[in-house]
Formats: C-alpha cells, structure tokens, sequence
C-alpha cells in the first residue's frame, strides 16, 4: 500500500464517510448459484454522494501481467492532495473446459469480467463498506463442471503480495469488522483460522492462506 506523507486530512473524511454510509443492499442474483451479491453500479451510486460530500473520490485503474492476468489498482483521493492507494489485485481469467479442468480465457468479455469483479471487491475494501458476506464467485469456484459463466476468474488464481494480504480489511462481523487479516492473525489466531475456513468471500480465504505460507517461510513476523 501507497499513502501521502500525510494522511490526516484523508483519514478525517473517511471517519466522517464511514459514520455517513450505512449497509449497501444486495440488488444481483447469480442465477446459477443462487447468491445474492451488491453490483459496482449500486455501490458507486450509494456512495458517491456521501464521498464528494466529504472531499473524496476514487480512481481505479486496470493492470495486466504477461502472463494473462488481469488486475485492478484503486486510489482514494482527497481534495487536499492526500490518498491511499491499494496494492493491486490480479487474477487469470479461465473458464471450464471441454471434458473437464479450466482454460485460460482471451477474449474480451473475459476481461472485462475480471475487472468488473476487482474493481467490485477492491472499492469495497478500501471503503470498509458491509455489503454482507459475498460468496457471488461461487460461481468461480472448482469442482462446479456446469456451463461457465463467461470470463469469471477461479478464486484460487487471486494474487497478491503478503503485505498485501495482511493489509485486507474485513468488511462484516461485530468484533474485528475494520481490522485487517494481519491484525486478526496476531491478536485472535482462532478467528483468523475461522475465516480461512469458512469465510465464503474468496479474497478473505486467499488472503488467509497467502498469510499463513508467508509465515512459514518467513516472509512476514510471526509475533503476537
């Protein structure tokens, strides 16, 4: 993550943001799996207003990689100069495959596709926003061999460095909501695992587990 030298002014507008916004209905179904989940359009709309009110905006900008994956990059902004930038979120867009497995996908619905889900999940996180527990990237997941809905990237093709990871909010719950994974994983460890097993947010899963193998090998401090 990237900041201004100062971000006293940024971080008094998001507090007075945050006491502003309040829970963003879901307005979607995945109709094959029966989620429910909060469109990028409902969530700009819902908070736009309350954002320029207090000074803010945000730019989001995509990324690509040479070997296929998309990401998405997303700035915070000020009026006084000051922003966050997040680390960026890549992805490998795939699809199922004839007879089993996923192949990368290249046209263009696929990126498109994976950039509408980045964006999605990263202006959430970096607004702290409670939209509920998101499990639209079912739809995404291994093991389901119906027809592919078309450029949705697998949730284990998520990527992101292990500052990254630990730099992930938790947008839901009551104890840790607004902590980050790194927080939870030194300050309540039970809990951490909890979310690596049964959070349905699929960012929230991987994160925890590019946390854990950090730890293992020593990427990040394993302190209390």
């Amino acid at each position: 993550m990237r900041k201004s030298d100062s971000i006293k002014q940024i971080g008094s507008a998001l507090a007075k943001f945050n006491g502003e916004i309040t829970s963003i209905a879901k307005d979607a179904e995945n109709p094959q799996f029966k989620s429910e989940y909060v469109t990028l359009d409902a969530l700009i709309e819902a908070t736009r207003p309350i954002l320029q009110a207090n000074g803010l905006s945000i730019l989001q900008f995509p990324l690509t990689r040479e070997d296929g994956q998309i990401g998405v990059q997303t700035v915070l902004l000020h009026d006084s100069g000051e922003f966050i930038e997040s680390e960026p979120l890549y992805m490998l867009p795939t699809r199922i495959a004839r007879g089993g497995g996923y192949e990368i996908a290249k046209d263009p619905q696929a990126a498109g596709s994976v950039i509408s889900y980045l964006r999605r999940y990263s202006y959430q996180a970096i607004l702290n926003l409670n939209t509920g527990e998101d499990d639209d990237a079912n739809k995404a997941t291994k093991g389901q061999e119906k027809e592919p809905v078309r450029g949705i990237a697998i949730k284990e093709e998520i990527s992101m460095s292990p500052e990254a990871a630990g730099a992930v909010v938790i947008p839901f719950g009551n104890k840790h909501r607004g902590e980050t994974l790194k927080q939870v994983y030194k300050t309540d460890k039970s809990y951490f695992d909890w979310l690596s097993e049964k959070s349905k947010d699929p960012m929230i899963k991987k994160a925890c587990d590019i946390i854990v193998e950090a730890v293992k090998s020593n990427q990040i401090e394993n302190s209390k």
